[in-house]
This record gives C-alpha cells, sequence and structure tokens, in this order.
C-alpha cells in the first residue's frame, strides 16, 4: 500500500498546492509576500457591517424566543383556565372587552376614527 510513497512525490503534492495558491492570490490581486508583510492593511471591499449582522442575529433570537413561547402556550394543559381567571380581573378592573358588540357598534360609528382610518 505504501510502495511509490516517498520524498519525491509529497514534494510534487506540496509544489503543486503552491502553485494553485500562488495562481488563486494572482486572482486575488494578492501574494503571499504581501499578505504575510502588511497584515495590518485590511480591503475595504472585504469589510462587513457587523450591525446589519447583529441586527439580524437579534431578530431571529428573538424569533427563536417567540416561536418557543407560543409553542409552550398552545401544549400547555387544555384543564388549566387561569388565563380565563386574568381576563375577569381585567373587565372587572374597568378594562373593555372589544368585541362586545356594543363596543364594536359604538367604534363603527366613531366619525372620528373612520377618518383617521380613511373610510
Amino acid at each position: 500500500m505504501l510502495n511509490n510513497i516517498d520524498n519525491n512525490s509529497n514534494n510534487l503534492a506540496l509544489n503543486s498546492q503552491l502553485v494553485q495558491q500562488e495562481s488563486l492570490n494572482s486572482i486575488l490581486g494578492t501574494s503571499t509576500a504581501n499578505r504575510n508583510s502588511n497584515t495590518n492593511n485590511v480591503d475595504s471591499n472585504f469589510l462587513i457591517d457587523s450591525s446589519d449582522i447583529s441586527n439580524r442575529a437579534l431578530q431571529m433570537y428573538e424569533h427563536e424566543l417567540d416561536v418557543k413561547k407560543f409553542t409552550e402556550l398552545a401544549t400547555s394543559d387544555p384543564e388549566n383556565t387561569s388565563h380565563n381567571e386574568l381576563v375577569e380581573e381585567l373587565f372587572s378592573k374597568g378594562i373593555v372587552d372589544v368585541f362586545e358588540d356594543s363596543t364594536i357598534a359604538a367604534l363603527s360609528t366613531n366619525k372620528s376614527l373612520l377618518d383617521d382610518l380613511g373610510l
């Protein structure tokens, strides 16, 4: 299995890799000497706006949290009706139920609301 392996074939493989790297560097416009001697110069074409990445990452994280929260709510115990008690407590404090017929009728005849909505 190791019959035809010697230093010469290793040198050919290494040389081939160096040739490929140099051809890639020539396409990119950089050389190995330039890259190694001048590491502080950054090509402005390769700069990335990290704030865009951070904002997108934050949005993805918040979305993931929302999905987890609503999944927990959807798969929660159907026998648990504590949310009904919370709603009743809000109504007793004077919060208006927007789905009551009288509330919907009042909103549908509210002239300033309709004007604001452009209806």
